[in-house]
């Protein structure tokens, strides 16, 4: 049985805000090795480091998978993909230690939904509701029926959080 309307999943709160907290201090740290008189390599690091963080920032705040009657949703920081039912071929399961994806085929092409999202494995049983028995296959029951969790980027991200306060603190004093 399909959930009643349609759900949407989001990045893990508490990624989300590891990611946005690591690109407030990366900022404040380039504001201050601006106003300090640094290297110019200090600098082009730090801007340099700023581009993947904000792509993972503006990332986390956009993306979000939808799912409804009529199919998926997914919405990224750089446009949105619309998968009808219909088109779904084959779903699948690939386990990468503690990282799991959800494997869609469609006639149209391919899509890979990483465990990134909150309530993921929610997520993997309620598509699978949506499909016919014969397009799941039987790593998509096993994984709702055992799911693994991720939360080493989660810790990660928070290393970070703690060093750039290090080197903000250090930079301050």
């Amino acid at each position: 049985n399909p959930m009643m309307g349609p759900h949407v999943y989001r990045v893990r709160p508490a990624f989300a805000v590891a990611v946005s907290l690591v690109a407030a201090l990366l900022l404040i740290l380039i504001v201050l090795s601006f106003a300090a008189t640094t290297t110019g390599g200090e600098k082009i690091i730090l801007c340099a480091l700023f581009v993947p963080i904000l792509y993972l920032y503006g990332d986390a705040l956009v993306r979000e998978l939808t799912l409804s009657a009529d199919g998926i949703r997914i919405k990224k920081i750089f446009g949105t993909k619309e998968i009808r039912w219909d088109t779904v071929t084959n779903a699948d399961m690939m386990l990468l230690g503690k990282k799991a994806y959800l494997l869609i085929s469609t006639t149209k092409g391919f899509h890979i939904v990483p465990n990134s999202y909150g309530d993921f494995v929610s997520m993997v049983g309620n598509c699978a509701a949506h499909l016919e028995a014969e397009k799941v296959e039987e790593r998509v029951r096993e994984f709702v029926a055992k799911p693994v969790s991720r939360v080493s980027d989660i810790i990660a991200m928070w290393l970070v959080v703690l060093i750039l306060l290090v080197v903000i603190v250090l930079k301050i004093v």
